[in-house]
Protein backbone atom coordinates (compact mmCIF):
# COMPACT_ATOMS: atom_id res chain seq x y z
CA UNK A 1 0.00 0.00 0.00
CA UNK A 2 2.89 2.50 1.02
CA UNK A 3 4.69 1.61 -2.44
CA UNK A 4 1.72 1.91 -4.52
CA UNK A 5 1.15 5.44 -2.71
CA UNK A 6 4.36 6.45 -3.20
CA UNK A 7 4.28 5.79 -6.96
CA UNK A 8 1.10 7.93 -7.67
CA UNK A 9 2.99 10.56 -5.21
CA UNK A 10 5.41 10.72 -7.60
CA UNK A 11 3.76 10.04 -10.41
CA UNK A 12 1.21 13.03 -9.48
CA UNK A 13 4.45 15.39 -8.93
CA UNK A 14 5.99 14.74 -12.14
CA UNK A 15 3.28 16.51 -13.61
CA UNK A 16 3.43 19.12 -11.65
CA UNK A 17 0.33 18.40 -9.38
CA UNK A 18 0.42 19.58 -5.66
CA UNK A 19 -2.31 19.33 -3.05
CA UNK A 20 -3.13 22.34 -3.52
CA UNK A 21 -4.37 21.77 -6.82
CA UNK A 22 -6.31 19.20 -5.61
CA UNK A 23 -7.52 21.00 -3.25
CA UNK A 24 -8.38 24.12 -5.49
CA UNK A 25 -10.22 21.31 -7.73
CA UNK A 26 -12.42 20.00 -4.69
CA UNK A 27 -14.03 23.71 -4.01
CA UNK A 28 -14.58 24.47 -7.82
CA UNK A 29 -16.72 21.32 -8.64
CA UNK A 30 -18.66 22.31 -5.40
CA UNK A 31 -18.87 25.67 -6.13
CA UNK A 32 -20.16 24.77 -9.96
CA UNK A 33 -22.68 22.69 -8.44
CA UNK A 34 -23.57 25.54 -6.46
CA UNK A 35 -23.56 27.96 -9.07
CA UNK A 36 -26.18 25.94 -11.24
CA UNK A 37 -28.81 27.21 -8.64
CA UNK A 38 -28.13 30.69 -10.47
CA UNK A 39 -30.17 31.84 -13.25
CA UNK A 40 -28.80 33.71 -16.73
CA UNK A 41 -30.86 35.69 -18.84
CA UNK A 42 -32.75 33.32 -21.11
CA UNK A 43 -31.23 33.03 -24.67
CA UNK A 44 -35.04 32.52 -25.89
CA UNK A 45 -37.30 34.94 -23.66
CA UNK A 46 -40.50 33.23 -25.33
CA UNK A 47 -39.85 30.04 -23.60
CA UNK A 48 -41.28 31.00 -20.32
CA UNK A 49 -41.22 27.49 -18.52
CA UNK A 50 -38.47 25.36 -20.15
CA UNK A 51 -39.09 21.41 -19.64
CA UNK A 52 -35.19 21.90 -18.41
CA UNK A 53 -33.56 25.36 -17.62
CA UNK A 54 -30.33 24.71 -18.38
CA UNK A 55 -30.06 28.72 -18.62
CA UNK A 56 -27.82 28.66 -15.82
CA UNK A 57 -24.74 30.52 -14.15
CA UNK A 58 -23.28 26.97 -13.52
CA UNK A 59 -22.79 26.03 -17.42
CA UNK A 60 -20.14 28.95 -17.53
CA UNK A 61 -18.85 27.69 -14.40
CA UNK A 62 -18.38 24.47 -15.90
CA UNK A 63 -16.34 26.07 -18.33
CA UNK A 64 -13.74 27.37 -15.90
CA UNK A 65 -14.06 24.53 -14.08
CA UNK A 66 -13.09 22.29 -17.06
CA UNK A 67 -10.58 25.01 -18.09
CA UNK A 68 -8.78 24.50 -14.78
CA UNK A 69 -7.84 21.07 -15.53
CA UNK A 70 -5.64 22.16 -18.15
CA UNK A 71 -3.05 23.19 -15.46
CA UNK A 72 -2.77 19.57 -14.55
CA UNK A 73 -1.31 18.38 -18.04
CA UNK A 74 2.32 19.29 -17.27
CA UNK A 75 5.14 17.07 -17.83
CA UNK A 76 7.65 18.00 -15.50
CA UNK A 77 9.81 15.56 -16.06
CA UNK A 78 9.49 16.19 -19.51
CA UNK A 79 13.38 15.50 -20.45
CA UNK A 80 13.62 12.06 -18.81
CA UNK A 81 9.75 11.13 -21.17
CA UNK A 82 11.77 11.94 -23.98
CA UNK A 83 14.33 8.98 -23.15
CA UNK A 84 11.69 6.52 -24.09
CA UNK A 85 9.99 8.09 -26.98
CA UNK A 86 8.46 4.65 -28.78
CA UNK A 87 5.84 4.78 -24.99
CA UNK A 88 5.41 7.68 -24.63
CA UNK A 89 2.07 8.14 -25.48
CA UNK A 90 1.01 5.49 -23.49
CA UNK A 91 2.26 7.73 -20.08
CA UNK A 92 0.49 10.53 -20.90
CA UNK A 93 -2.61 8.25 -22.22
CA UNK A 94 -2.56 6.99 -19.00
CA UNK A 95 -2.33 10.53 -17.44
CA UNK A 96 -5.51 11.81 -19.35
CA UNK A 97 -6.98 9.04 -18.37
CA UNK A 98 -6.11 9.57 -14.53
CA UNK A 99 -6.97 12.89 -14.85
CA UNK A 100 -10.51 12.08 -16.52
CA UNK A 101 -11.29 9.41 -13.57
CA UNK A 102 -10.22 11.95 -11.15
CA UNK A 103 -12.48 14.63 -12.57
CA UNK A 104 -15.73 12.44 -12.72
CA UNK A 105 -15.01 11.71 -8.96
CA UNK A 106 -15.12 14.98 -8.09
CA UNK A 107 -17.96 15.76 -10.40
CA UNK A 108 -20.28 12.92 -8.79
CA UNK A 109 -19.26 13.95 -5.48
CA UNK A 110 -20.74 17.48 -6.43
CA UNK A 111 -24.10 16.36 -7.61
CA UNK A 112 -25.98 16.64 -4.35
CA UNK A 113 -25.51 19.98 -4.74
CA UNK A 114 -27.49 20.42 -7.63
CA UNK A 115 -30.57 21.87 -8.08
CA UNK A 116 -33.69 19.35 -8.05
CA UNK A 117 -34.92 18.56 -11.76
CA UNK A 118 -31.58 19.60 -13.20
CA UNK A 119 -30.48 16.23 -15.30
CA UNK A 120 -27.54 14.97 -14.30
CA UNK A 121 -26.20 12.25 -17.11
CA UNK A 122 -27.60 14.83 -20.05
CA UNK A 123 -26.51 17.87 -19.18
CA UNK A 124 -24.60 18.75 -15.84
CA UNK A 125 -22.12 15.56 -16.50
CA UNK A 126 -22.05 16.03 -20.39
CA UNK A 127 -21.42 20.02 -20.70
CA UNK A 128 -18.74 19.09 -18.09
CA UNK A 129 -17.33 16.44 -20.63
CA UNK A 130 -17.51 18.64 -23.27
CA UNK A 131 -15.64 21.30 -21.87
CA UNK A 132 -12.91 19.07 -20.19
CA UNK A 133 -12.36 18.05 -23.81
CA UNK A 134 -12.64 21.45 -25.08
CA UNK A 135 -9.61 22.37 -22.50
CA UNK A 136 -7.68 19.33 -22.98
CA UNK A 137 -7.65 19.93 -27.08
CA UNK A 138 -6.35 23.30 -26.83
CA UNK A 139 -3.64 22.05 -24.11
CA UNK A 140 -2.62 19.30 -27.15
CA UNK A 141 -3.04 22.34 -29.72
CA UNK A 142 -2.09 25.60 -28.74
CA UNK A 143 -0.89 25.16 -24.98
CA UNK A 144 -2.31 25.52 -21.68
CA UNK A 145 -3.56 29.13 -21.21
CA UNK A 146 -5.52 28.15 -24.32
CA UNK A 147 -6.48 25.46 -22.28
CA UNK A 148 -8.15 27.51 -19.69
CA UNK A 149 -9.59 30.28 -21.45
CA UNK A 150 -10.89 27.84 -24.31
CA UNK A 151 -14.08 26.72 -22.61
CA UNK A 152 -14.85 29.85 -21.12
CA UNK A 153 -14.53 31.72 -24.25
CA UNK A 154 -16.97 28.99 -25.59
CA UNK A 155 -19.81 29.02 -22.93
CA UNK A 156 -19.89 32.66 -23.13
CA UNK A 157 -20.76 31.96 -26.97
CA UNK A 158 -23.01 29.08 -25.75
CA UNK A 159 -24.60 31.23 -23.41
CA UNK A 160 -25.65 33.93 -25.29
CA UNK A 161 -27.31 34.17 -28.96
CA UNK A 162 -24.08 33.76 -30.92
CA UNK A 163 -25.63 30.13 -31.56
CA UNK A 164 -29.29 30.28 -33.23
CA UNK A 165 -31.14 28.81 -30.31
CA UNK A 166 -32.68 25.79 -32.06
CA UNK A 167 -28.70 24.98 -32.81
CA UNK A 168 -27.39 25.91 -29.60
CA UNK A 169 -26.57 21.84 -27.96
CA UNK A 170 -25.34 23.29 -24.79
CA UNK A 171 -28.23 24.85 -22.83
CA UNK A 172 -30.86 23.93 -25.26
CA UNK A 173 -33.46 21.07 -23.09
CA UNK A 174 -34.00 19.21 -25.99
CA UNK A 175 -30.31 18.22 -26.93
CA UNK A 176 -29.53 16.02 -23.86
CA UNK A 177 -29.11 13.01 -26.29
CA UNK A 178 -26.76 14.87 -28.72
CA UNK A 179 -24.85 16.55 -26.05
CA UNK A 180 -24.11 12.93 -24.30
CA UNK A 181 -23.05 11.46 -27.79
CA UNK A 182 -20.61 14.58 -28.44
CA UNK A 183 -19.24 14.37 -24.90
CA UNK A 184 -18.46 10.57 -25.10
CA UNK A 185 -17.01 11.88 -28.57
CA UNK A 186 -15.20 14.59 -27.61
CA UNK A 187 -13.29 12.86 -24.38
CA UNK A 188 -12.56 10.44 -26.42
CA UNK A 189 -10.72 12.16 -29.38
CA UNK A 190 -9.48 14.97 -26.89
CA UNK A 191 -8.09 11.97 -24.79
CA UNK A 192 -6.46 10.33 -27.66
CA UNK A 193 -4.81 13.66 -29.62
CA UNK A 194 -3.28 14.00 -25.93
CA UNK A 195 -2.05 10.64 -25.63
CA UNK A 196 0.17 11.51 -29.43
CA UNK A 197 1.16 15.10 -29.10
CA UNK A 198 0.91 16.28 -25.60
CA UNK A 199 1.22 19.19 -24.13
CA UNK A 200 1.91 22.16 -26.83
CA UNK A 201 3.61 24.23 -23.97
CA UNK A 202 5.74 21.09 -23.09
CA UNK A 203 6.82 20.53 -27.02
CA UNK A 204 8.11 24.21 -27.06
CA UNK A 205 10.12 23.91 -23.84
CA UNK A 206 12.24 20.99 -25.16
Amino acid sequence: MNRARAVVTVWALGHGVSVRQVASMVVLWFATALSCHVALPRIAPGIEQPSVDLQLFGIVALAATGGATSLLFHDGIAWLSSTAPGRLWIARAAWGCAVLAGTVVLALASVPFLPAGLPVDSAYLAVGAIWWSVSLTAVAAVGRLAGLLGPLVLAVVATTKVVPWQWNIVVHPDHGATRVAVAVSAVLAATALYALVGSASDRRSR
